[in-house]
């Protein structure tokens, strides 16, 4: 055996070593980690885990989640912008492209064998 095969194999055998200690190691850190979860009671909002508008609402007292409802409405009622134009059909329909479902307009095209090229805003 050459050299060279000789040290792929070594290569090899290491590579699965380092494979089989770190399943062995992962494995015991998750359960470590959950052991502490439960010890101290940690939840998912502590540690980072949830979307922030979800954490806040779960440290929150009823009264301040009510006061944040009440922003978030007011921020929801804000003028949104409008999609650029991307495409526009024959009947002079409008779609951005890629945003939301795609128009029935743009599927009768596409199922006709058109281009959506054809029909690009320029």
């Amino acid at each position: 055996m050459s050299k060279y095969a000789e040290i792929r194999a070594r290569i090899t055998d290491l590579q699965k070593q380092a494979d089989d200690i770190y399943v062995a190691e992962k494995k015991a850190a998750i359960a470590d980690i959950k052991e502490k979860i439960k010890t101290y009671g940690i939840s998912a909002a502590e540690l980072g885990l949830v979307k922030r508008s979800r954490a806040a609402a779960a440290e929150k007292p009823a009264e301040k989640v009510t006061k944040a409802k009440k922003t978030t409405k007011a921020k929801s009622t804000a003028k949104k912008k409008a999609p650029v134009v991307k495409y526009q059909g024959p009947n002079g329909e409008t779609w951005a492209g890629g945003r939301g479902k795609r128009p029935n307009w743009v599927n009768e095209i596409l199922a006709a064998g058109g281009d959506m090229d054809d029909y690009l805003v320029s």
